[in-house]
């Protein structure tokens, strides 16, 4: 496990305004019959960043896989439909699918509308690639053939959050939570518990952690949750909510003095808090960062992905969303292509043996469980006296084959007894 100490000045920023039908690359393709794949993801709604920011690393893998001559020829057709974070609507979207002819489909990010999914796709003869869904039962008791995650699990992410966490923290007496009361970010919080526990635990470290104050979803009055957070006297926090409500609470937090009272803050995925909180970003704020271009620039297409990811966004550092989108495209193109075939069976053979490349280096799916060998990665915010008013500190990135829990497909996965 190593560090890399970044100096960028950077924010996020320029989400997509608007979702397309379909989007082919500059080409004109007046013979080859095009392949379409077809996307769902939830653009719309509180978090309707991250879907988007999906959308928009789909559209650059395509437009570079078209603009590089297709596969074999062919040029991709990506096909968008916006389900909302509905399960219905998800389901509405995949048989629509299923229904013209598509059959090679990337999932949304969201476990909740990929979980009312899953069962249905080996019925419809699909190849369901999800890009981020961390849910532990996509590759173990879900587990079918035809659906293959191309991102880390919760057990790789969010356990290796932990870890990375409490070796930065040795010293750190008292750990607490506050969370937003669903299953997702309950499995969320748990995880990170755990990676911080063993972490001290291996270190010999006597640690208390406290039991998270809950807040329902939609809240936007935090005043409550933060006052019992100050009275816990922390060390350091987990950060269990999501998009504007996660940053509505720390704004809040911020004017009780528990921001500045803690020395570490551990969040699964606010990238964003730079850009929104600028200087009040929080001291030593933690968060998971899948991608980044100092990080990957080595890779052949990495270079040429980040000046168009760039140049989508009109920011300075890419989202790692969109990292993920496109990876999650490539996999699929790079099975089709191996596969000499879009048929289905023949695709989801070529993703069990196949070694491709990626905008994370070379990678492969693991045959026993269809998941991706990704390292995972985690960032050091901070505020900054720089323009931007905050900036990336530490990248530390852990290898897939350090993160990953042994396969277990078709078997509910239980987190080990420490």
């Amino acid at each position: 496990m190593s560090t890399i100490r970044i100096a960028r000045r950077a924010a996020l920023g320029g989400l997509l305004g608007g979702v397309v039908a379909a989007v082919g690359g500059r080409r004109a393709w007046t013979q080859a019959k095009p392949i379409q794949i077809g996307l769902v993801q939830s653009a719309s709604g509180p978090q309707g960043y991250v879907g988007t920011s999906h959308i928009q690393g789909a559209q650059i893998a395509v437009k570079q896989i078209n603009e590089s001559g297709g596969i074999d020829g062919r040029p991709i057709d990506l096909v968008v439909r916006d389900v909302k974070l509905n399960p219905n609507e998800a389901l509405g979207a995949v048989r629509e699918f299923a229904g013209s002819g598509i059959n090679l489909v990337i999932g949304d990010f969201s476990s909740g509308t990929d979980i009312a999914v899953y069962p249905i796709i080996p019925s419809l003869n699909m190849v369901y690639v999800v890009p981020t869904v961390i849910a532990m039962e996509m590759t173990h008791d879900l587990y079918n053939r035809n659906c293959f995650r191309a991102g880390p699990n919760a057990y790789m992410q969010l356990r290796s959050e932990g870890v990375v966490v409490a070796r930065h923290y040795p010293d750190m007496k008292r750990w607490g939570a506050v969370l937003a009361d669903s299953v997702g970010l309950r499995t969320s919080q748990s995880f990170i518990y755990y990676g911080l526990k063993a972490s001290y635990a291996q270190q010999g470290k006597q640690v208390e952690f406290m039991e998270p104050v809950l807040v329902k979803i939609g809240s936007t009055d935090f005043r409550d949750q933060a006052a019992q957070l100050v009275a816990q006297k922390l060390d350091g926090m987990v950060l269990g909510d999501g998009g504007g409500e996660a940053l509505n609470f720390l704004q809040q937090a911020t004017g009780f003095g528990l921001i500045k009272s803690l020395g570490a803050i551990a969040d699964p995925s606010l990238f964003m808090v730079g850009k929104a909180m600028k200087k009040q970003t929080p001291k030593n704020f933690w968060t998971g960062c899948l991608w980044l271009y100092d990080a990957f620039k080595q890779y052949p297409m990495v270079r040429e992905f980040n000046q168009l990811a760039m140049g989508e966004t009109k920011t300075s550092l890419v989202d790692p969303f969109l990292a993920q989108a496109h990876v999650a495209v490539t996999a699929m193109a790079a099975g089709v292509r191996s596969a000499k075939s879009t048929a289905t069976e023949a695709v989801i053979s070529a993703l069990e043996t196949t070694t491709f490349d990626t905008v994370i280096g070379p990678t492969k799916f693991r045959a026993e469980d269809h998941q991706l060998y990704f390292d995972v990665g985690f960032v050091r915010l901070g505020p900054d006296d720089s323009e931007a008013g905050w900036k990336i500190y530490d990248y530390v990135p852990v290898k897939a084959t350090d993160a990953m829990e042994p396969a277990s497909p078709g078997k509910k996965f239980v987190l080990p007894t420490l």
